[in-house]
């Protein structure tokens, strides 16, 4: 029989961190569970740690082997098409998941009549945990954009194609905006059992401003825009796309852009703008932009979209960036 729960893990010099992730998925409360891993063309000895544990466990592992380096998304892609589970998630290398983490999903998914459960996830520091809840609504699959902390119906994914984006970096935020164009159903529930470890070699922590994260968020809205039009959707859809542009970019001019220096955020926040009304032309009238909307989506992004889209309507949001670029 096949298993119920696929969770997929791509794995890219993981050799610290394996043994945990692997652990934790093998002592989950209920084990009709399969895992398929994939070594992204690893320079360490994590394919020999997988070989070794699907020997180990026989008929439960199954280790697909790059010849080349595609990233994590197209890695998912590539488990996805051999995963035998009625259900699938992901979990990252470095993360771990809580004894109860497939149980619980899996009792939610039999609750509902959905195509996706969205679940929060607890920040592991090392030496401190804090619990992060999922947001609520289109938000949380668009701009709470982790494919992780989340279970999905395989047949949803594979009969609408749910992909990555091909840029490496940043490549959730295209799967989610493809789940919510398909129009995915989806629950949020109140459970922070997936542990994300602050890893600060992984590839998230590592960008910094010379990494030009804005273009990569950039590239990614071209590649969705191109396989689906903006005109063809709804207004209303073509507002959350759009404001998941603006959180991305902002974010990434906030974020990884903090410290870049005056001179090099100009170059940034112009880009940004001429990008913003070249892919997004109609955005001044986006419902969702302000301090107390848009209903479910995080504190952090709608303030941080709410201010600096509002002073953009006056002129007046430069100097916001210019301050965090000398943070």
């Amino acid at each position: 029989m096949n298993p119920t729960v696929s969770v997929i893990i791509p794995v890219y010099n993981a050799s610290r961190f394996i043994y945990r992730c692997l652990d934790s998925v093998l002592a989950q409360t209920i084990k009709d569970i399969e895992l398929v891993c994939v070594n992204d063309k690893s320079t360490d000895n994590s394919f020999e740690i997988l070989t070794q544990y699907a020997a180990d466990n026989p008929g439960r592992i199954t280790v697909i082997n790059n010849t080349s380096n595609i990233g994590g998304g197209r890695s998912r892609e590539k488990a996805l098409r051999v995963a035998q589970g009625t259900f699938v998630t992901f979990l990252d290398s470095d993360d771990y998941f809580a004894p109860d983490f497939v149980e619980t999903y899996l009792r939610a998914m039999h609750e509902s009549s959905v195509d996706v459960v969205v679940g929060g996830f607890t920040k592991d520091y090392g030496n401190r945990l804090v619990k992060v809840p999922a947001t609520s609504g289109p938000w949380c699959l668009t701009t709470y954009s982790i494919s992780c902390a989340k279970m999905y119906r395989k047949d949803f994914l594979i009969e609408n194609d749910i992909q990555y984006s091909p840029i490496k970096c940043g490549e959730d935020i295209y799967f989610g905006l493809d789940l919510f164009i398909h129009k995915a159903r989806y629950r949020t529930i109140n459970y922070t059992g997936y542990h994300y470890f602050f890893n600060e070699q992984s590839t998230t922590n590592t960008m910094t401003a010379d990494r030009n994260m804005e273009r990569n968020v950039s590239d990614i809205f071209r590649h969705f825009l191109a396989a689906h039009h903006l005109e063809s959707l709804s207004e209303a859809d073509q507002d959350v796309v759009e404001y998941t542009y603006l959180a991305n970019m902002i974010n990434a001019l906030v974020v990884y852009d903090r410290g870049c220096g005056i001179r090099s955020m100009r170059e940034r926040v112009n880009f940004f703008i001429s990008d913003l009304k070249e892919q997004f032309p109609n955005y001044r009238s986006n419902e969702h932009v302000g301090l107390t909307r848009p209903q479910g989506q995080s504190a952090r992004i709608r303030m941080a979209v709410g201010t600096l889209m509002g002073l953009h309507k006056f002129g007046l949001d430069r100097p916001l960036y210019y301050l965090v670029s000398l943070l």
